[in-house]
């Protein structure tokens, strides 16, 4: 399976439409991941990160070096569907946080 269909496949899992995976990844195009899914846009590993990212799995679910998509981030985000507004604004502003190096 290539990363275009494991991106699909996971999206789809997280019942999350294209428009709303544009959403997640701020600054990339609903054409692009149209190219992406389908195989003829090739991903950098920080575009592959940020696709793990937004579809709360692994970068290695995505290249295919790991079998399976982390069952607790589906938890972690059905128990995000479940909560507030606010307290989903709160958690997405988290995530989207410039990261600190260490």
């Amino acid at each position: 399976m290539t990363i275009g269909q494991r991106i699909k496949d996971r999206r789809k899992e997280l019942g999350l439409s294209q428009t709303e995976l544009v959403e997640r990844l701020g600054g990339i195009s609903k054409a692009s991941i149209c190219k992406v899914e389908n195989d003829k846009e090739d991903l950098t590993l920080d575009r592959v990160r940020r696709y793990a990212d937004a579809l709360f799995c692994s970068p290695g679910y995505l290249a295919g070096w790991v079998d399976r998509a982390d069952d607790r981030a589906i938890k972690m985000y059905e128990s995000y569907l479940e909560q507030p507004q606010e307290v989903q604004s709160a958690i997405e502003t988290l995530l989207t946080a410039p990261r600190k190096k260490s």
